[in-house]
């Protein structure tokens, strides 16, 4: 995660398990299943501290390859219209999977 994203919001404990459940039980599902979960709601639903949970959920269970998080308040840095996405997920991919470099390299 980004500096930017200093004291990140975060789920209380046993707080939204019915929608963790749901994306463990998506990101269990099997290849050819839906590849996308949309998580979605209004502002202040608690979409962000879902998903920092979950992130670091499938970090600290090694399932997690890389992750980006918008921010309108970090407008300087590139996270608030994606001009960063790209180049970080792509940066994290290939410390996660260094066999990834040559291709990567090959397509850029």
């Amino acid at each position: 995660n980004s500096g930017d994203r200093r004291n990140p919001p975060q789920c209380a404990p046993e707080t939204r398990d019915e929608i963790h459940d749901q994306i463990k039980a998506w990101a269990d599902s099997p290849v050819g299943k839906a590849m996308i979960f949309w998580l979605f709601g209004s502002a202040g639903a608690g979409k962000s501290a879902i998903c920092q949970t979950i992130a670091e959920m499938f970090k600290l269970n090694g399932l997690l390859l890389g992750n980006f998080f918008f921010s309108r308040s970090a407008a300087s840095t590139g996270r608030s219209n994606g001009d960063r996405l790209l180049p970080t997920l792509i940066h994290q991919l290939q410390e996660a999977i260094p066999e990834t470099h040559p291709y990567i390299k090959k397509a850029i």
